[in-house]
């Protein structure tokens, strides 16, 4: 499983989208916060997000409403899409901030691939470091070299 930042910014009746990567991926959104910016009006700023139900139609739902004189951020206890999913406020002006987590799910292939990479990272870290040993003992015969030509 990846695990990615998601974060996007509402203003006015400005859509947000989030497609996903297509059919062949296995991923979902999982949201966070919901916070006023900066600069939002003393206003209800209503945050509704569209996505697909288990039966396969859209559904429009309020998620969050907030207003910066009494809330100005919400938790949205980890809030699982399965995109597509757009956002939108539905009152407000925003500017409203969204946070939360892409996780995508391996493929079998990507998972060996993950694996194969982590196994030449650990050589490559592992040659590193003896090649570090080797520079050191050379610096070490070095410095006994100098000594003993400076004592004669």
């Amino acid at each position: 499983m990846h695990s990615f930042l998601f974060g996007c910014v509402l203003t006015g009746d400005r859509k947000v989208s989030f497609p996903g990567g297509g059919d062949d991926l296995r991923e979902q959104l999982t949201l966070r916060t919901a916070s006023l910016g900066l600069g939002a009006r003393d206003e209800l700023h209503v945050l509704e997000v569209q996505g697909e139900t288990r039966q396969g139609s859209v559904a429009r739902v309020p998620v969050a409403t907030l207003r910066p004189s009494l809330l100005t951020s919400v938790y949205l206890g980890g809030l699982k899409l399965t995109p597509p999913v757009t956002f939108w406020l539905t009152a407000g002006t925003g500017p409203l901030y969204i946070s939360g987590q892409h996780l995508v799910a391996l493929t079998e292939s990507d998972a060996a691939a993950s694996r194969a990479s982590a196994a030449e990272r650990e050589a490559a870290a592992k040659a590193s470091t003896e090649r570090e040993a080797e520079q050191m003992l050379a610096l070490e015969q070095l410095e006994e070299k100098l000594v003993v030509v400076s004592q004669a």
